[in-house]
């Protein structure tokens, strides 16, 4: 008798293609997360109520793999987290609209409130103020500590390196080439000797399809610099220093603090 054909796979709860999410959706998705985006790491859980539960635009083990990927790269975490949701989403105009919906929010409150501290500085209301909230800042970054503790710390080797790094700091070491030594030291303590998983073909066609985009705003940006220099040459030297902080301010928007206190 004629042999059955085999059973199909069953079906994988796989992200929807690349650039099937509209950018203007994605863009009003990121910037209700953005104007609620308050404690930072905390935000991790909403972004992905959206992105996983309720509008199904990633899988859950996607998600996963773009934490560990935002994770060991340096910048802001949850910046670049919403990125990678927004490119896995929409594609690479996914990635820009999940950017400046994001970080729009926080750059208007930002903007709003540097103005009001410029003008009010000198005032004993703006002063008193400013102490008080020196305090918070020591809280937060003290519960940080705590929560990134727990979550990496996993062994006596992540101990070690934690422990070497803190005697730098408290050396004054400078911060840049502490995480340049943290990275050489972890590579030799964690050396991982398998082989990569290989990539999907759809991944591949998307990340080809990006590449071009991605030069293009790369050339914008070098032309912004450019730009900047010829119009407003004060403001180069602090590009460049933000810049320097963000490269190498690895594990998320408060690890730049040290970075940024050493460099301004």
């Amino acid at each position: 008798r004629p042999l059955m054909e085999p059973a199909a796979p069953a079906a994988i709860d796989a992200p929807r293609p690349q650039a099937a999410v509209p950018a203007r959706g994605i863009f009003l998705e990121f910037l209700k997360l953005g104007i609620a985006a308050f404690g930072g790491p905390a935000m991790l859980a909403h972004i992905r109520e959206v992105t996983v539960n309720r509008k199904k635009w990633l899988s859950g083990d996607s998600f996963q793999e773009g934490i560990a990927l935002c994770q060991v790269i340096p910048g802001a975490t949850m910046m670049q987290i919403a990125g990678y949701a927004g490119f896995r989403a929409g594609g690479f105009r996914g990635l820009i609209a999940a950017y400046a919906g994001f970080a729009l929010p926080a750059f208007g409150i930002m903007l709003a409130l540097s103005a009001l501290y410029r003008s009010g500085r000198d005032l004993s209301i703006a002063t008193s103020v400013l102490i008080g909230l020196q305090a918070v800042v020591v809280a937060l970054l003290f519960d940080a500590t705590l929560k990134f503790g727990r979550s990496t710390i996993k062994g006596w080797r992540h101990f070690s390196l934690a422990a070497l790094a803190a005697g730098l700091f408290l050396c004054r070491i400078s911060p840049v080439a502490t995480v340049l030594a943290m990275a050489a030291c972890g590579f030799l303590v964690f050396k991982m000797d398998g082989t990569p998983k290989p990539r999907a073909s759809e991944e591949e066609g998307a990340l080809r399809r990006s590449i071009r985009p991605a030069l293009l705003l790369l050339i914008v940006l070098l032309a912004g610099v450019v730009s900047l220099h010829l119009i407003a040459p004060g403001l180069l030297p602090l590009s460049v220093v933000m810049l320097k902080v963000d490269l190498f301010a690895f594990g998320g928007g408060f690890a730049s603090l040290p970075l940024m206190l050493h460099e301004v």
